[in-house]
């Protein structure tokens, strides 16, 4: 009897071969795997300083760590702080590393930094994750705590007793060397009212001036008086039967002296402040009086007076008249001279000035 061929297992076997060999020429699927060496200082827990974490696989390698960084004070319009310190703080979801830099220091493992020195900084942060993505972040930070510096300006030429002898224009003059000066202005009734300068006639003022700087500060300094006479003092004179009276008078910085001759002698002869009355027991005949008044802002006026004196009685009362040596007013001089002295005026020479 034919005996069946040995069954075999060889068709099983050959494919079994074919699996294998073919399974070791197959390509593989990628997988990413984070370095460390991405950031100095890796650790496995964000603001620590540990050691640097073991490589791990990270499935997933295409999402950057998200960042959000705040600040505990906001800055002005301009973008200038304006106080200190500035404290900058920062989270990052799915980071196992959170640094931060300032003004190109060394990276630390940080989670807030803070800023108190004035100045333009730079700010930097830096979070990475497993796979090794680094988020970035950069700020620059100006910082200025310093108001402006002011003064008010006023034109140095000053004369007699710290007086202006000329109309003037004040302001006020500022300065910042951080964020610089962003306003000026100059008040003359104690900070009710302000503009950038003021023109200033006779008179005395107190001044005051203040400025903003760009960050926002602002300050105002000490009252400044200023003191201004542009108008030499008036010179005048009256008459009362034999005495004549000389009369100065200044409005503003007052009369500091009041000095005159007679005829034309060399020696200047003082007189009151105010008013000086000369006697006028002299010869028959013209005589010149020559006066000069002195305010205290060093303005001097100079005039001359004529006068005729005579003993002779006149034969009725007169009426006689003055003109006021400045002002070019007339004054009427009323009175009934005795018979002893008659006083008649004539024309005065004007004059007026700064010696």
């Amino acid at each position: 009897m034919p005996q069946k061929p040995p069954t075999t297992n060889a068709p099983l076997l050959f494919l079994a071969v074919l699996v294998v060999l073919g399974a070791a020429y197959l390509p593989r699927q990628s997988q990413p795997v984070a370095t460390s060496a991405a950031l100095p200082g890796l650790s496995a827990r964000a603001g620590s300083a540990g050691t640097a974490a073991t490589p791990t696989v990270q499935a997933d390698s295409n999402t950057l760590p998200l960042m959000n960084v705040s600040t505990t004070t906001s800055p002005s319009t301009s973008g200038w702080f304006a106080s200190s310190p500035v404290v900058i703080s920062a989270t990052a979801k799915d980071a196992i590393l959170l640094q931060g830099q300032v003004d190109g220091g060394e990276w630390q493992n940080i989670e807030s930094l803070s800023v108190s020195v004035d100045g333009i900084h730079h700010v930097f942060f830096r979070a990475q994750d497993k796979a090794g993505d680094v988020t970035t972040w950069e700020r620059i930070v100006p910082l200025d705590t310093t108001p402006p510096s002011v003064t008010v300006s006023v034109p140095a030429t000053r004369h007699s007793n710290d007086w202006h002898i000329s109309p003037l224009v004040v302001s006020a003059r500022a300065s910042d060397a951080l964020s610089g000066v962003a306003d000026k202005e100059v008040s003359l009734d104690g900070g009710l009212t302000w503009q950038p300068d003021f023109s200033l006639s006779d008179g005395v003022y107190r001044v005051q001036a203040r400025a903003f700087d760009v960050a926002g500060h602002v300050a105002i300094s000490s009252p400044v008086t200023v003191k201004v006479d542009t108008t030499p003092p008036s010179v005048g004179f009256k008459a009362v039967e034999n005495t004549l009276s000389i009369l100065a008078a200044d409005t503003t910085s007052g009369i500091a002296s009041v000095k005159y001759h007679l005829d034309g002698g060399s020696t200047w002869q003082s007189g009151s402040t105010a008013e000086h009355s000369l006697s006028l027991d002299l010869a028959d005949g013209e005589h010149k009086v020559d006066v000069r008044a002195t305010d205290q802002a060093g303005l001097v006026t100079m005039t001359s007076v004529a006068v005729g004196v005579s003993t002779t009685p006149s034969s009725a009362p007169r009426w006689l008249l003055a003109e006021h040596s400045l002002s070019r007013v007339l004054e009427t001089i009323f009175g009934i001279f005795t018979n002893r002295h008659e006083i008649v005026f004539y024309y005065p020479v004007y004059g007026y000035g700064v010696p």
